[in-house]
């Protein structure tokens, strides 16, 4: 058989749709006449549409060594390119040869020309060079003038016409010459299946439907009807007729790729990963030279978090395949993912030169540059493709994150409140958003972000802990400690958890319990200062004083931002045990450090006091008063609360209206719930008890804890003798056991017996606060033993723990320990 005969056997089965085959001859033809510049370019267009790109380079560079310039030669090659979208390097070829074409009409044909045209002109589409396109049409439209088409060419004519004008938006004009190329020849299969294009484009699924139908209705098994059917089916949600008529369009070309690469996606669309990849490796074993198998089998793999089997599919790539746009966009995935993200960055910025509308390309490349910390390249990516692709919520929520790095925290909340307009079922941004709103103390808001987002996501142990902080600010330890265990379920252990739990059990007074969790969060941040700084202060709180002191002693190994205050902690502590010397040089010590903060001469102040010594307690407290960061309602309470030992007590009630009217001013600190909690166990020390009332109702409106306020207002009752409300008050709290570890609490509940006569269950509260006491704490043990020789029941003096025994801040200082969104 001559080359010539192949070559038309060849062409035969072309024209009957049997790519297969007429690459079969084509590429004997070709092998047998190897100086035919034609039988080359036959073969690797053929080669080329059956996706087998590395063959047809083969045949395409035999012909480029017999005429480097011929035209064929360099349309080819713009179809490769195209497919492999290189979309310049098309460009390029597609111009070179319309200006390489032999005069008068190629052999190709007449249209053969305006085709060229017609995909240059949509190249230049794809890159926005919208000028350029129009120039390719109205050349294409001239050409189109001059063909003078009849009969049954005619059909095709207007065919290809319709194909132009349909590009371009003039869908009009294309149905007219669709409909006059079908009443040419009504026995046209392509002209139909170009209408059904048609009417897909312009939203007419039905009619589409039923072209398709009346071409499978001739030809059963036409592929194009076929694959076209499964499209429609697929985007009307009707999954299972989409399959069906995939594998029917399987089943009639058993050796083609296209409807198991159909199959494939459709599987992925439907999270139904594990048949997606069976349906790939199918197209693969008949294409595996397909890029577009590669890239989506890939895409699969890493939608559904195997990476692995992501990293075999991107291995398959081979030789030109390398090369193409879409697997180089799931390289920079894969590579991502796998934790490589400066080779994820560089490929990624390689993907958008040539696809610079790619959703995921430019997405993974801001990920890849943030986790960089090129926290600029991420700013200009994003401010550039926010405008791009104006739905993608990732890019305002990229440059959320960028601007909370930076601690501009009040842009990064509108930065994720623009990605929740574009997705409003975005989790992340939701939890960010409350992150960002609980570092600028806007608690209420982010509890609403949270809740928002555990509605979408109810598993989220970020979202969880966030809401755990959240509580906290607001004073809501129980609500917290609930929130916390639910994020230490769903995260396992942490820091961030172990501090949210300890910083709970304080504001719930259960101070043994937020020690251990102190110690805990310790164990995941040994260095970190104001971790220790929280224990130390719990074991203060617990009237541990040695045990404070070690802790306090312990950081001494560390690193110290704030040395000063850790000897204002000192001597605190010396104080209440009453060691004069140790606390006099801890004293000297931190004002050394730094003598004039005012929380330090607060604390120095008050370890003078505790001693004692109220005239170096009142020089402290009014140079704190005066100091340059001064926190004026807190001097102001200490002012007041040494008036009260003094039994000045008109001159404390002064104090207290000074810290409210203060706080009133213009960048001063306002005042906190912990403040009115102080100034009502101050009302209530001076027997103010309608102020104590409505200050401790107050501090309970501002976000106190729960027990705080209770057994504040449990203690005014008592003190009017009103055991009842105190009971009530007491009880409002819940189950008692919850308390069991709470000093106020339990002392608060002895007098509530003792006021009763009941001195069983006196002497057993009084036993309880005695053993949760401390160090050198005399009033539970005075109370127990009161209460112990005391046969008849009768009135006593109230001694409430919260005026005896002044209770700093329970609440922690800030500690950075949240887990990272």
């Amino acid at each position: 058989m001559t080359a010539e005969i192949m070559g038309d056997l060849g062409y035969t089965y072309e024209l009957a749709g049997d790519n297969k085959e007429a690459a079969v001859y084509y590429t004997r033809a070709a092998n047998a006449e190897r100086n035919n510049i034609n039988m080359q370019l036959s073969a690797a267009q053929l080669e080329i549409a059956l996706a087998d790109f590395d063959k047809g380079n083969l045949y395409l560079q035999r012909a480029a060594s017999i005429d480097e310039n011929h035209y064929r030669l360099h349309a080819l090659r713009g179809s490769l390119a195209r497919l492999q979208n290189r979309t310049q390097d098309a460009i390029r070829e597609y111009n070179f040869a319309l200006a390489h074409l032999p005069q008068g009409p190629p052999p190709e044909g007449e249209l053969y020309p305006v085709l060229l045209r017609l995909n240059l002109a949509e190249l230049y589409k794809d890159v926005d060079d919208e000028a350029d396109a129009k120039q390719q049409i109205a050349i294409a439209e001239n050409a189109m003038k001059s063909i003078h088409a009849e009969g049954p060419a005619q059909a095709e004519f207007l065919r290809v016409r319709a194909s132009l004008e349909m590009a371009f938006g003039d869908t009009a004009a294309a149905e007219a010459d669709l409909k006059q190329a079908m009443s040419v020849d009504p026995n046209s299969i392509n002209v139909p299946l170009e209408y059904a294009t048609l009417l897909c484009k312009t939203n007419r699924k039905d009619e589409a439907r039923k072209m398709y139908t009346s071409v499978l209705n001739r030809e059963p098994k036409n592929r194009y009807a076929l694959e076209g059917m499964g499209y429609l089916a697929r985007d009307a949600g009707d999954n299972k007729v989409a399959e069906e008529y995939f594998n029917r369009l399987a089943e009639a070309y058993p050796n083609d790729y296209v409807a198991h690469l159909a199959l494939g996606d459709l599987f992925t669309a439907t999270r139904d990963f594990a048949r997606a990849n069976a349906a790939y490796e199918n197209a693969y074993k008949h294409a595996p030279q397909n890029a577009v198998v590669v890239a989506n089998a890939a895409n699969a793999a890493i939608e559904a978090r195997k990476f692995d089997l992501a990293g075999l599919w991107i291995k398959r790539a081979t030789g030109a395949m390398n090369d193409d746009s879409r697997v180089m966009r799931e390289r920079e995935r894969y590579l991502f993912h796998t934790g490589k993200y400066l080779e994820s960055a560089r490929l990624g910025y390689q993907v958008l030169q040539r696809l610079p509308k790619d959703r995921n390309a430019s997405v993974y490349l801001g990920y890849a540059l943030y986790n960089l910390g090129r926290y600029d390249d991420v700013l200009a990516l994003t401010t550039r493709y926010e405008n791009i692709l104006p739905k993608e919520s990732n890019f305002p929520l990229l440059t959320g994150h960028v601007h909370k790095q930076s601690q501009l925290l009040d842009q990064a909340a509108d930065d994720y409140g623009r990605a929740i307009e574009r997705d409003p079922k975005m989790v992340e941004a939701y939890v960010n958003r409350g992150y960002v709103e609980n570092d600028l103390q806007q608690a209420q808001r982010a509890v609403g972000d949270f809740h928002q987002a555990l509605e979408i996501s109810p598993n989220n142990g970020i979202a969880r802990l966030g809401l755990a902080f959240a509580d906290l600010q607001l004073r809501r330890g129980k609500d917290a400690l609930e929130q916390a265990d639910a994020a230490q379920k769903l995260m396992g252990e942490s820091g961030a958890t172990h501090l949210a739990r300890a910083t709970a059990y304080r504001q719930m007074r259960s101070l043994a319990n937020a020690e251990k969790e102190y110690r805990a969060a310790l164990k995941y941040a040994p260095d970190e200062e104001k971790l220790h700084m929280a224990l130390a202060d719990t074991l203060y709180h617990e009237r541990h004083y040695s045990q404070a002191i070690a802790a306090l002693n312990d950081m001494m190994r560390l690193e110290l931002e704030d040395r000063a205050q850790v000897y204002a902690e000192m001597a605190h502590n010396y104080a209440y045990l009453h060691r004069r010397d140790e606390t006099m040089r801890y004293v000297k010590a931190a004002e050394e450090e730094d003598h004039n903060s005012s929380a330090i001469l607060l604390d120095t102040g008050d370890a003078l006091l505790t001693l004692g010594d109220h005239d170096a307690a009142m020089e402290r407290f009014a140079r704190a008063l005066d100091a340059p960061d001064a926190d004026r309602v807190q001097a102001r309470l200490a002012i007041a609360k040494l008036f009260v030992r003094d039994g000045k007590w008109d001159d404390a009630r002064q104090q207290v209206g000074l810290a409210c009217a203060e706080a009133q001013v213009e960048e001063a600190s306002p005042v906190t719930s912990d403040d009115l909690v102080e100034a009502a166990n101050i009302f209530l020390a001076i027997q103010d008890f309608d102020l104590a009332e409505r200050y401790f109702a107050k501090a309970r409106q501002a976000g106190a804890s729960d027990e705080a306020a209770a057994v504040g207002l449990a203690n005014a009752y008592l003190a009017q003798g009103n055991d009842r409300q105190a009971e009530a008050e007491l009880a409002s709290l819940g189950d008692p056991a919850g308390y069991a570890g709470s000093y106020d609490y339990s002392m608060a509940m002895g007098n509530v017996y003792r006021h009763r006569g009941d001195n069983v269950h006196a002497m057993t509260s009084f036993a309880r606060a005695n053993q949760l006491a401390g160090e050198d704490d005399q009033v539970a043990e005075n109370e127990l033993m009161d209460v112990a020789v005391t046969t008849t029941p009768r009135f006593t003096r109230l001694t409430p723990s919260c005026s005896t025994h002044w209770v700093r801040d329970c609440c922690p200082r800030h500690v950075s320990l949240r887990k990272p969104c």
